[in-house]
């Protein structure tokens, strides 16, 4: 369970919200869909192996993510 908080704590840094957010009963249907792929996502990318590979990943979604704003 340590290692799920520390990844909780991680991601709300890195999207700059409290990490409450996660834990938050109010939270809309489309917030709580938002939450389940932010950690599928972060499942997925922890299962492939070597730098160069994440690298890639890493790019293609921001190239994805800047063709939609």
């Amino acid at each position: 369970m340590e290692d799920q908080s520390a990844l909780l704590e991680i991601l709300a840094m890195s999207l700059s919200i409290p990490i409450e957010s996660f834990y938050a009963l109010d939270a809309t249907d489309e917030q709580r869909r938002h939450r389940v792929e932010i950690s599928e996502l972060v499942e997925a990318f922890e299962q492939i192996e070597g730098h160069i590979a994440r690298r890639r990943c890493i790019d293609y979604v921001r190239a994805v993510a800047s063709a939609f704003r």
